[in-house]
């Protein structure tokens, strides 16, 4: 038995009791009396009743609202440790494309150099870097020009990244972000989704 079902218990036995005191104590009194009694009878049990389901429905809207709050807060949690996750890998990458060796940050130049020539099209593009690199730019540039069959002009103007480069058409129409922040912002939710995939994994296992 539950504690609910002690309660109406309780409640129904000392609602009787006093009913049946008060019936004792009028037991002279005319039919007309007797009636009223009934009818008060009938209402206070109405009565009882309405305020046990009101009871019962308060109950359950608190369930309800305590369980909601429950799967919002764990829900909000999981969010934020995937989010935390891709935040300290993508730090991690940056960390390590930084500390690359001109010979590496010259192989890696070239690679983006040619892919943002593709993606700009066109015959005259303008490019900038971080202004460490503006010498191993302007070597790769050179080699990509002969390849691509293209005119590249380094800007004067260098950008505040951590390594890639920005290239654009030569009347700015077009732009193409290839600097290493941007390359891992465009895979931003691949990354949070496989995160996420193996966080979830882990917490069914």
């Amino acid at each position: 038995m539950t504690s609910e079902d002690e309660i109406k218990i309780t409640i129904k036995k000392v609602i009787d009791e006093a009913l049946q005191e008060f019936m004792s104590e009028i037991s002279e009194v005319c039919a007309d009396s007797r009636e009223k009694i009934t009818i008060a009878e009938q209402e206070t049990s109405n009565e009882v009743n309405k305020i046990l389901l009101e009871k019962d429905r308060q109950t359950d809207i608190i369930r309800r609202q305590i369980i909601g709050h429950a799967e919002m807060q764990s829900r909000n949690k999981s969010l934020q440790i995937v989010e935390d996750a891709v935040n300290q890998t993508f730090n991690k990458a940056l960390s390590q494309l930084s500390s690359k060796s001109s010979k590496e940050s010259e192989i890696i130049l070239k690679k983006l150099l040619s892919e943002s020539v593709e993606a700009v099209g066109g015959k005259n593009l303008t490019t900038s870097c971080k202004k460490e690199h503006r010498s191993i730019l302007s070597k790769v540039s050179k080699s990509v020009e002969k390849t691509k069959k293209v005119k590249i002009t380094i800007e004067s103007k260098s950008i505040d990244c951590v390594g890639g480069l920005v290239t654009k058409s030569m009347d700015r129409s077009i732009i193409y972000d290839n600097t290493y922040e941007a390359r891992l912002e465009r895979i931003r939710s691949t990354l949070r989704k496989e995160i996420a995939s193996v966080f979830s994994k882990g917490r069914s296992s």
